[in-house]
Order: structure tokens, then sequence, then C-alpha cells
């Protein structure tokens, strides 16, 4: 079977049917198969029969009970039986989802590609608040894939695919933008999946997603540093306030502050994206070919090449040395400042390795294992179009 071919959706008719139901079954296949809807295959007449590498519905008719948990290698997506009345009404469910869950997947593609390009440049020109930047194309991304979907809350796999093909990006830091990508799809997703899709829903997950990156940072710090971050800032205030007679506003005020701004900017990048609808002509293409965006990637890199990496990088220690010289200075032993090395270390380590385990080339087998085809199908399109057309 082809790589196209094995990321298809493979359906397995089994048994017999009789009677006008049998009939109505075979009209609805040979119908759907001369449009090309699906590719037909006589599984029982030519078990070994050869998949053309276009095919994405495949249908098996012909199979027995016991030979239908397996074809040419590949578990089916789904077993239907031919003697079921409700088969002809699941087989066109099935078509009409499989058409949605590859637009899911194109979104993802394009989203992935854009989210690279925009955040590399963004980080080459040391654009300021570039968090919030990127959060307001998340948030118009996210709306205008959503528009469409039924339900919308299915929006969540396009942040979920975009998140696992950033594991692909050449440069800069991986994780902390597939954990933001991630969570911020989760946030609106939940949102237009709770209130619909509205003006209301996606100025909402618009905000969510805005506040989330900018609180992203703070939650990630205070789960590897504890509470000597906020010791550190208060008293950093304190010395401020008694030395130089400058009133720092408190913690909790910059971060929602901080927060408020970004989410502002989601929530109006998202009602924008609401009110045009249609998604711009420059996107419109990359959806049509989001590989050309990110035709320069790197092979993914072993669990614990990914986890070095990131160690490796100056960013993630810095927080660190600030807390532990403040700490110093304030007079507090050398075994406090060590052990919150260590618990830095340690908690930092197993975050990186749990993220690490996010493999965007198993992804879709390890859905299509848990009966998820829908999402496996999603990211299949978005891996076979990350691809180079020359690959």
């Amino acid at each position: 079977m082809s790589p196209t071919a094995e990321n298809a959706l493979l359906i397995a008719l089994v048994g017999e049917g009789a009677g006008a139901e049998a009939a109505e079954l075979a009209e609805f296949l040979r119908a759907a198969a001369e449009r090309g809807d699906i590719t037909l295959v006589d599984a029982a007449a030519d078990p070994v029969a050869p998949i053309a590498p276009a095919a994405r519905i495949v249908v098996l008719r012909g199979l027995a009970a016991d030979a239908a948990a397996k074809w040419q290698g590949r578990e089916p997506d789904l077993i239907l039986s031919a003697a079921d009345p409700a088969t002809p009404v699941r087989l066109q469910q099935a078509c009409a989802e499989y058409g949605e869950w590859t637009r899911v997947g194109l979104w993802g593609g394009a989203s992935g590609a854009v989210e690279m390009s925009i955040g590399a440049t963004l980080h080459a020109v040391k654009f300021p608040l570039r968090g919030a930047a990127l959060a307001s194309v998340q948030a118009a991304m996210l709306t205008s894939a959503s528009a469409k979907l039924n339900p919308p809350g299915r929006v969540v796999w396009v942040a979920f695919i975009s998140s696992g093909l950033k594991a692909f990006s050449p440069g800069g830091g991986r994780v902390r933008p597939m954990v933001a990508i991630a969570m911020q799809g989760t946030l609106f997703g939940g949102a237009v999946q709770l209130l619909g899709w509205n003006a209301l829903a996606v100025a909402i997950g618009g905000a969510l997603i805005g506040a989330w990156a900018a609180l992203q940072g703070v939650v990630l710090q205070y789960l590897l540093l504890g509470d000597d971050l906020v010791v550190t800032y208060s008293k950093a205030t304190e010395w401020l306030m008694a030395h130089r007679e400058v009133a720092a506003p408190s913690l909790a005020a910059v971060i929602v502050a901080w927060a408020v701004v970004h989410a502002c900017a989601g929530a109006v990048m998202a009602l924008a994206a609401w009110y045009w609808r249609e998604a711009p002509h420059w996107l419109q293409a990359r959806l049509a070919n989001p590989a050309a965006a990110i035709s320069h990637t790197m092979p993914e890199q072993r669990r614990w090449r990914r986890v070095a990496r990131e160690l490796r990088r100056w960013q993630f220690w810095l927080p660190l040395l600030v807390v532990a010289v403040a700490l110093l200075l304030m007079g507090r032993p050398w075994e406090k400042v060590l052990w919150l090395t260590v618990r830095f270390v340690a908690v930092g380590a197993v975050l990186l390795s749990v993220l690490s385990l996010f493999q965007p080339a198993s992804i879709a087998r390890a859905l299509r294992r848990r009966g998820w085809w829908g999402p496996a199908v999603a990211f299949s399109e978005a891996l076979q179009r990350r691809k180079p057309p020359s690959a």
C-alpha cells in the first residue's frame, strides 16, 4: 500500500446483505465510485489488490468478519455490516466527515506555516510584544478555521496540528511555542464549543488566547521556581522604593495588566476575522499548498536530543540565575540556592521530557489505534502536505 493510500480512510464492509437493503447499498457504492468519492475494492476476490496513491476513501467489499481485523497490514478505520440498513447512511456520514477532517488538516498545516514564518520574522527584527502579535495571528487563524466546522470545537485539532508541526521548526525554541499553541487552541475551542460560533464566543476565545500568551511564562516559571519567584519580585520592589523612591506596582497588578493588553489584542483580531469571514488571498494560497511555507525543515530529532537542545538555551537558565543572585543578595544561605537549582533542573527536565513525547510522525498512527480516525486523517493530511512537492 502506498504512503498516500495508508493515510486514506479505510472502511471494511463485512458480510452480505439481502433484499432491498443490499440493492440500495450496491447502488450507493456504484454511484459513489463513479463520482470518484470512494475507491471500491472487492477484497474477497483480490485480497492483494493494489490501491492507487490518490485514493482517499477506500471501501473494502465482501470481507468476512474474521478477515476484517487487518487488511494488507493495516486495521480498517471503520467496520460496517453490509446487512445493516443504516450502513448507506453511515457511509455518507463518513464521507462528509472525511472532507471536514481533511479541511482541518489543511488549516492545521497552513497555521503551522504561518506561525513559523511570522514568528521567525518577528524574532529576526526584534519586534516588541511578539507574544501579543503571535497570539493575535493565532486568534485570527482559529476564528477563520472554525467558521465552517460542525461542531466548531473541532478547531482545537487545528491548533494541535500546528503545535505538532512546530517540532519541525529549524531554529529557535520549540517546546514553549508548542505548549502555547496547544493551550490557546484548547481555550478557543472550548469557548466556541460552549457558546457557538458567534461574535461573543470568538471574542472570548480570542481574549483567552491572548491572556494565555501573557500568562504562560509566569505559570511555567512559577512551576520551576515556586514562591521564590514572588519573594524576589517583592524584595526588588521594596529595594526600589527604599533606595530610588520608585513605587513599583505589585506583581499581581503587573500580571493582570499584561494579560489584559494581550487579551484585548487577541479579541480584536478574532472579531476582525469573524467580521471578514473569508480568509485573505495569501492565506488561501497557503491553504492550497501549505508545504511551500515550510519547505526548509529539519528531520525530527530523537527525544533526548530535543530535551538537550532546550536545556542548552541560555533563555532557559536566565530566570534561575536572576532569582539565585537576588536570593544571595538578600542574605539567603547557599543551601537554599542549591536546593532551588536542584528543583529548577528536576522540574524542568520532567516537563521537557513529557513534552518531548509529542512526536508528530507517530500521532496519526496512535490516533488510529484508538479509533479516532478523523483527527488521524487531519494529522496525516498536514504531514503529507508539509513535505516539499519533490519529496
